[in-house]
């Protein structure tokens, strides 16, 4: 079964989408954008000669943060950190991403709804878990290279209205 967004998120989209590339070294730490806690963001990841990558989505304060780690075929998301709440759980998740290997693509679709997060694989694959941050509204979101070599990103961003129930 492949599983992915569904359709009617397109139409909780608002204003024009944000979006860039950028070339990540080993090493390197660099920001990408800010986002709401109502986001949707597409990620396209292109590997060199090594398969790896983070990304880190900081919450307002700093202290609190989800990180991704793509490397060698799989997609670890931690969130051992994502709040300061001592009621919430901490723990790591893994699910195969194919398409992160060596001279290959990994896409990926991040839907963020203040404490919820669905991430989407290019090939189907699916998770859904909670975090709990503490800090206030919104995401920070920084790219580190964790290959040997560059590794090109490529992203867009878009502000989700989140409708009132009533």
């Amino acid at each position: 079964m492949r599983q992915s967004p569904a359709r009617e998120l397109a139409g909780l989209r608002t204003g024009e989408p944000r979006g860039g590339e950028l070339r990540v070294s080993p090493g390197e730490d660099t920001g990408i954008a800010s986002l709401p806690a109502a986001a949707e963001l597409e990620l396209r990841v292109d590997f060199g000669r090594d398969a790896a990558w983070s990304l880190r989505l900081t919450a307002p304060g700093g202290g609190e943060h989800l990180g991704l780690l793509l490397s060698d075929g799989v997609l670890t998301v931690d969130r051992d950190h994502a709040s300061r709440d001592p009621r919430a759980r901490g723990g790591s998740y893994r699910m195969p991403l194919p398409g992160c290997r060596p001279h290959g693509t990994a896409g990926l679709r991040l839907v963020l709804d203040h404490s919820v997060l669905e991430l989407f694989t290019d090939e189907g694959e699916a998770l859904t878990l909670r975090c709990y941050p503490t800090g206030g509204s919104g995401w920070t979101l920084r790219s580190r290279g964790a290959a040997a070599d560059d590794v090109r990103v490529g992203w867009r961003a878009y502000e989700l209205c989140v409708p009132e129930e009533g």
